[in-house]
């Protein structure tokens, strides 16, 4: 995933930044973290919920900033993470 997320952001550093709508970057992430959701199902793996729900959110939030709806995208971000980290340590403890 890493490798897709930096070849788009190098192409899209490639493009002038007039001709980028806003919200590019992160429709591509989302859209990079559900495709390889489904490549791995179609392959018999376990999808990861977490990955679906933040490639859903990416997906989400470009397309708001695309349509200039302004979202608080890194405080929203850092509670679905922090929440992430909790609910895995009450998982394995539990």
């Amino acid at each position: 995933m890493v490798g897709l997320c930096l070849i788009m952001t190098g192409g899209l550093f490639l493009i002038p930044s007039h001709l980028v709508p806003p919200g590019t970057w992160l429709i591509g992430v989302g859209l990079i973290m559900l495709g390889l959701n489904a490549y791995g199902y179609s392959k018999g793996f376990k999808v990861n919920n977490f990955t679906i729900l933040l490639g859903v959110l990416a997906c989400g939030f470009g397309l708001g900033s695309f349509f200039g709806v302004d979202f608080p995208i890194i405080p929203l971000l850092l509670i679905f993470l922090g929440a992430k980290i909790i609910y895995s340590v009450y998982k394995k403890q539990s």
